[in-house]
């Protein structure tokens, strides 16, 4: 008895946690939603970024040229966006090598 009541009371606190790191988040995004595309932008061009997220597309190493400098182009223009070291935005990209693309990294 005493056991299933410890249980109980482990399972409803991390339940409470749970919750309140959840709500902590939705109202992160709720006051991004509100907030006014221009305001959002002006944040992300300052580096205040929190909460936006931007997803590099990742490059198989294909024969087509079109789809390289495509992702070329995406990579500069995340570099821009959120500027680093030359070392981390080679690790970055290396991250979103897949396929024949990844083989030639390794191999350089």
């Amino acid at each position: 008895m005493a056991n299933q009541r410890t249980i109980q009371r482990d399972l409803s606190d991390e339940e409470t946690e749970y919750r309140g790191v959840d709500h902590q988040g939705e109202q992160e995004e709720e006051q991004l939603e509100r907030m006014p595309f221009e305001e959002r932008m002006l944040r992300a061009l300052e580096g205040r970024n929190d909460g936006i997220k931007v997803e590099v597309p990742e490059y198989a190493g294909n024969l087509k040229p079109k789809e390289l400098i495509d992702w070329l182009n995406s990579m500069e223009k995340f570099f821009e966006w959120k500027p680093m070291t030359e070392e981390k935005k080679v690790k970055i990209a290396c991250t979103k090598l897949k396929g024949r693309a990844m083989i030639w990294w390794d191999h350089v």
